[in-house]
């Protein structure tokens, strides 16, 4: 279920942190409204954000549009060429310009717009990063480039949905959401990211916890759509709940706190598995007596995951031992302050320059998931040991970190505030 808080922000510059004291007065906006069923057939027609600029009013004077998608199979020549457009004068205009298009972004979306009946486009939108875009425009035969700024205007937005598998799918039941899939896809991926690797909560995130997210969704003036940060994560686990706040400033680096202003940060992951896939958040959606709980028959826990996935160091620490054994197959062990050990099992091989006395750093690649030893199945097997004895994972508190002082107190219970009322407001509409 989704719903579209009654606030509207805007969009800082790339990189900063948007400002929380949000306009009360909402302004509506028009979304996009495109459909394509081939490479040029199908279209509908554009309409834009109210208040745009005449540039991008420009752009919908084409009158029918078609999106469509640059990826390693189909890269931008062929996108070009496959809607009746001559590359040779496409990439003439790009170079009388100075304009170089080398990387595009993952899943670039290149929009042609057309004239009336017009079977050639009349004009080309290409996405060079998020804030930068390639404006190409036909006159008779000749084609001309420009480079044009991308705005960006953002709304919080509440996603809600019940852990049943694994974080990864927590978003697809119920409603459709008015997100795009992949925006929804990357939400759920950042969350796993937050709960299986970086954040504290005071119980554990298990299979029948409901979920609240505050997310910053923003939508450009071309029609592109992302997801810029989550700014709020309220969890309910029966009859237990916890809500965790992003917050900067002050001096202080963006993280997340709870309610009383303490960081919620881990000293060691608890899942050292790269977050890219679904290996991390299947470990946090599988029960506590087939991952977690397993712990008491087996000092450790072993976490399923495909072959080859990146195995990261849980904290900073030194390898101690880079070697192989008949049951773990190849292991790394890392040591860590306080006399706390890490152990890495059943790798398929170790990463590069891992080796005994290296330093790495906490979320660095040590190696990678196999089934050397005795292992039926492909998994991580993962030891948490302080002074010489296994620690159940579950039992690993959180850094300790002072709360915050006066000043920044003060600023993180506004934005904490802003916050609650639209978690609220969601809660009542339900």
């Amino acid at each position: 279920m989704t719903i579209r808080a009654p606030i509207m922000i805007e969009a800082e510059p790339s990189g900063q942190e948007p400002n929380l004291r949000v306009n009360q007065t909402r302004r509506r906006r028009k979304r996009l409204a495109l459909a394509t069923t081939g490479l040029v057939a199908a279209t509908a027609l554009v309409t834009w954000l109210a208040g745009d600029s005449p540039t991008q009013q420009s752009l919908t004077g084409a009158g029918l549009a078609s999106h469509q998608s640059v990826d390693p199979t189909r890269p931008l020549g062929a996108v070009i060429a496959a809607s009746g457009v001559d590359t040779v004068a496409v990439w003439a205009a790009l170079a009388d310009s100075g304009i170089i298009v080398d990387q595009l972004p993952t899943r670039s979306r290149v929009t042609f717009r057309y004239q009336d009946a017009d079977e050639t486009p009349q004009a080309i939108s290409i996405p060079l990063n998020g804030d930068r875009r390639v404006e190409l425009t036909r006159s008779r035969a000749a084609w001309a480039a420009r480079e044009e700024a991308v705005t960006w205007k953002g709304e919080l937005t509440v996603l809600a949905g019940r852990i049943d598998d694994s974080l990864a799918t927590v978003f697809d039941s119920g409603p459709s959401s008015s997100l795009e899939p992949s925006t929804t896809e990357t939400i759920a991926t950042t969350l796993t990211d937050l709960i299986a690797w970086r954040l504290s909560f005071p119980f554990e995130v298990s299979p029948g916890a409901r979920l609240r997210v505050v997310a910053l969704v923003q939508w450009s003036s071309d029609g592109r759509e992302r997801l810029r940060d989550l700014y709020a994560i309220k969890v309910t686990q029966r009859s237990r709940r916890a809500t965790a706040f992003r917050f900067s400033g002050n001096g202080r680096p963006s993280g997340f706190y709870d309610a009383s202003g303490k960081w919620m940060g881990r000293s060691f992951l608890r899942v050292p598995l790269a977050s890219q896939g679904r290996a991390a958040s299947q470990a946090v959606g599988h029960d506590s007596d087939s991952v977690l709980g397993n712990f008491r028959s087996h000092q450790g826990v072993d976490i399923p995951a495909p072959t080859g996935t990146p195995v990261v160091a849980a904290g900073d620490g030194t390898v101690a031992r880079a070697t192989s054994s008949g049951d773990l197959g190849l292991f790394v062990d890392l040591r860590h302050k306080g006399g706390v050990l890490t152990r890495y099992g059943h790798l398929d091989a170790l990463a590069r320059a891992i080796d005994v006395g290296r330093q790495v750093r906490r979320g660095q690649v040590v190696g990678f998931v196999g089934q050397t030893g005795m292992a039926s199945t492909p998994h991580l097997h993962y030891e948490f040991l302080v002074r010489g004895k296994p620690v159940d994972l579950r039992l690993i508190e959180s850094e300790s970190s002072p709360l915050l002082g006066a000043k920044a107190r003060a600023a993180f219970l506004t934005d904490r505030i802003h916050l609650e009322r639209i978690l609220e407001s969601h809660d009542r509409r339900r």
